[in-house]
């Protein structure tokens, strides 16, 4: 019963942290856990394995007497997080080897940052998205195997925060294609100045959302 209990926790885990991700649970939130149990026609128990687990990686926060609650970032969040991330990109890029052959996937991610020229709202998100890759690219060519598992959990927080903000599209793919030329051309350094750029920008507009945000719910409530 107990490996039964942990499977449905482990499965609610998953459905709950695409969630909170995709910001469809709001950063701050109470979670009800009555709700949640019948929503998913299950017990209490796998419920609180699942919450606890995303505990665990800082998804879902205990707030005295307000209970468990969906993490709500501040600025100083977001620096931290991010300073994370730079210090594990930068090593993996360190450890990059240029002799891989993997050129096909950069090659794919580098058309397709160009072909966002031209293209519409919709279609220029879903080319930001793939241009995404780029990150997981690096992360997964490095030769730490231990990194490569810790960084999923800070990439999570970066989906996050994505949702948090409008980002500028074209400044963006920008970056993901860059990364991938200096990558294909050899160049190292040119990829490390540009993660560099590209994290900067990431976290000033991430506060700015923050900001507004804050902005407007004082707004609401006064």
């Amino acid at each position: 019963m107990s490996r039964m209990i942990k499977g449905i926790g482990e499965q609610l885990h998953r459905r709950l942290k695409e969630r909170i991700v995709a910001l469809e649970m709001s950063p701050g939130e109470r979670i009800n856990f009555p709700d949640l149990c019948e929503e998913f026609g299950v017990s209490l128990s796998p419920v609180r394995e699942a919450v606890k687990k995303l505990c665990e990686s800082g998804l879902v926060e205990f707030l005295p007497r307000r209970g468990y609650c969906i993490f709500k970032p501040t600025c100083e969040d977001v620096k931290n997080i991010y300073e994370l991330r730079r210090m594990f990109e930068h090593y993996a890029l360190k450890s990059f080897d240029p002799n891989n052959q993997h050129w096909n996937d950069l090659q794919k991610l580098q058309r397709l940052g160009h072909a966002v020229v031209g293209k519409r709202e919709e279609e220029k998100k879903a080319i930001l998205l793939e241009t995404e890759r780029i990150h997981i690219f690096i992360i997964r060519h490095s030769e730490n195997v231990y990194m490569k598992n810790l960084f999923g959990s800070i990439y999570d927080f970066t989906l996050f925060f994505q949702h948090l903000r409008e980002r500028n599209i074209d400044e963006f793919v920008a970056h993901h294609t860059a990364i991938a030329t200096t990558l294909l051309e050899g160049n190292i350094n040119t990829a490390h100045k540009v993660m560099d750029k590209h994290i900067d920008a990431a976290v000033l507009e991430i506060c700015r959302a923050l900001r507004g945000r804050e902005k407007q719910q004082l707004a609401v409530t006064t």
